[in-house]
């Protein structure tokens, strides 16, 4: 019942004897919060979510339900190191009409953490429920033509199983100087940035190397795990596009646009420019950038490097 209603969509993993997933209906609401978890709190008011009974399905009935809607297929993934631009990005290519846009959903997460959680599920395992996700998340409802996905930044440590079910679609990675990240996370920390929160083995950290670090180191680290994974994905893979926060907004959008396909007419290129002014996760508020001050931290000395490799090769 719930794939025939294109309205109703997965939204979170529920553990119970066996792994179940939770839908809700999105009453022909667009994702245009600057997080999919926000859409879902602002659909779980609408009926017929208010239902005394939340609706449930397995992880197999996934793969099912895709075969009954119209999926997009990826146009790109946005990779990211946090704190870089990406969340206002997504904000402006979901600008124009016929763009999907999903902004760092839950249940994706949850599903390529899951072996890391659970002994029981494989890699191989998650696959087609990744995909079929994915599928019903971007499903064509109107005249829309083109997916846009935004991982977590953790997801990078995932690109090869992304690059394997999605070999044509190219890979945007976006990232920033380490010392304007940190600057950002002090201000308000990430889960990425919070040691314990996530898996440290998604960073390719051992638990008992986490444990003595503040939190500046920690992310340090974290930071020099993003900038490596991306610096080897762009010299293993043809189809990926490195993109420096410190290019402006309108150098990044046309250079998304060339790699992606696409181009903006002129009335999206004003909304663009007019949206650039807000603040990406606050849209009500107007943006001023802070730049970083001060010596470079030791803590940061090793991700600094592997940032100005990054730029070698971009540049």
């Amino acid at each position: 019942m719930i794939a025939q209603n294109a309205d109703w969509v997965p939204y979170k993993l529920v553990r119970r004897d066996e792994w179940l997933c939770r839908w809700f209906c999105r009453a022909g609401h667009r994702y245009n919060e600057p997080f999919f978890s926000e859409t879902v709190l602002n659909c779980l008011s609408h009926q017929p979510n208010g239902k005394q009974f939340a609706s449930f399905s397995t992880l197999d009935f996934l793969v099912d339900a895709v075969q009954q809607v119209d999926p997009i297929a990826p146009t790109a993934f946005i990779f990211h190191v946090s704190r870089c631009g990406s969340t206002l990005l997504a904000q402006l290519l979901n600008l124009h009409p016929q763009h999907v846009v999903l902004s760092e959903a839950p249940l994706i997460d949850e599903l390529l953490r899951l072996p890391l959680q659970d002994a029981r599920v494989s890699g191989s395992d998650i696959e087609p429920m990744l995909a079929a996700v994915i599928g019903l998340l971007g499903d064509r409802r109107r005249d829309e033509m083109r997916l846009f996905v935004k991982p977590d930044s953790w997801h990078i440590r995932f690109a090869p199983l992304l690059r394997k079910l999605y070999p044509t679609a190219p890979f945007i990675l976006l990232y920033r100087a380490p010392q304007e990240v940190i600057r950002s996370h002090c201000a308000r920390r990430g889960m990425q940035a919070v040691p314990g929160l996530l898996e440290p083995a998604l960073f390719d950290l051992a638990a008992e190397n986490v444990t003595p670090l503040d939190a500046d180191a920690y992310m340090g680290k974290v930071l020099a795990y993003f900038y490596r994974q991306f610096a080897r994905l762009k010299k293993e893979d043809s189809n990926t596009l490195l993109l420096n926060y410190s290019q402006g907004v309108e150098s990044m959008m046309q250079q998304l646009a060339g790699i992606a396909g696409f181009t903006l007419d002129t009335v999206t290129w004003d909304e663009i420019r007019q949206r650039s002014r807000y603040h990406s996760k606050y849209p009500g508020q107007m943006f001023a950038e802070q730049a970083a001050e001060g010596e470079l931290p030791s803590y940061l000395q090793e991700a600094q490097g592997l940032y100005e490799e990054l730029e070698g090769l971009r540049i």
